[in-house]
């Protein structure tokens, strides 16, 4: 059930990729795109086998760095200036988990 449902998250996401701006909304005031969502539930369902998965080095480095680049940036800027690159942060990292999850198992549609 849950590999069915996958795959149709999938499908659904490389569909939304493709109408890029036509698919945000904002939440008080901060921009949302579906495909963000998409990621999200993706992530969700697919939680358990983010466990399992060993991270490189050169990705620890990485974020590690950006680590370090936020800590630095919470002293420099007020935390208002901070929420929406804050958010920009969190996508990359739901994109780079969502690669390595996909990396390690096949779903062939």
């Amino acid at each position: 059930m849950a590999q069915a449902l996958t795959r149709w998250l999938l499908i659904a996401l490389i569909l939304s990729l493709g109408f890029g701006q036509l698919l945000r909304f904002e939440i008080w005031g901060l921009p949302f795109f579906f495909h963000d969502l998409l990621v999200i539930a993706l992530l969700t369902l697919q939680g358990q086998a983010l466990k399992d998965i060993k991270l490189p080095p050169s990705l620890k480095i990485f974020i590690a760095g950006l680590l370090i680049g936020w800590l630095n940036a919470l002293f420099h800027y007020p935390m208002a200036q901070l929420l929406i690159p804050s958010l920009y942060t969190v996508r990359l990292l739901a994109y780079l988990c969502l690669y390595l999850i996909l990396s390690h198992k096949s779903y062939i549609i």
